[in-house]
């Protein structure tokens, strides 16, 4: 078994354990394990050294990549920093699973994904409501915002991005149309 995958599980467990899985929501639970976070995650995560936010590279130091991407389950992965900011992460695994569950997502729902950051959520929203039913993801594109920040004074403009949730890992989301 991978490093990843005994990361991926021992998150899992500590889920369990808090009984973060929610009890009326179980397809949460199996969503989760078919969309790892370590698949929706960049190459560059960033991690808080006490002063500034510092780049971790998957390349250069995997084993602080993995643990900073499968951190303990309030901990969320800063995957993007803008002017010393974090202005991106892929959540903390009980938040997600918290809002998913208060969605009351059934089968055949349309739902609408904004800021799909790593495109996890969509992922999982996808695995629950079925293809075609994410609005938001005009077939097999995800719509994303530019990754620089955009002050009032600049012109908004979306940029289409393939339906991966990572470039770098280039993993699907699961197709919606």
């Amino acid at each position: 078994m991978s490093e990843l995958c005994e990361l991926q599980e021992r998150l899992e467990s500590a889920m369990e354990a808090e009984c973060l899985w929610p009890a009326d929501s179980p397809w949460v639970r199996r969503a989760a394990q078919d969309a790892p976070r370590h698949a929706f995650a960049p190459d560059r995560v960033w991690d808080w050294d006490g002063d500034i936010y510092a780049p971790v590279d998957h390349a250069s130091d995997c084993a602080r990549w993995a643990s900073l991407v499968y951190g303990g389950v309030y901990d969320s992965t800063i995957t993007q920093v803008t002017d010393g900011l974090p202005t991106s992460s892929l959540s903390c695994e009980a938040v997600v699973a918290d809002m998913l569950d208060s969605l009351i997502l059934e089968p055949g729902h349309t739902t609408l994904e904004l800021g799909t950051a790593t495109g996890r959520n969509a992922a999982l929203l996808t695995a629950r409501a079925g293809p075609g039913r994410l609005p938001a993801s005009n077939s097999t594109q995800i719509w994303r915002l530019p990754p620089t920040p955009i002050s009032p004074r600049q012109t908004l403009t979306w940029k289409s991005s393939s339906a991966t949730a990572s470039s770098a890992r280039r993993v699907p989301v699961p197709s919606t149309g």
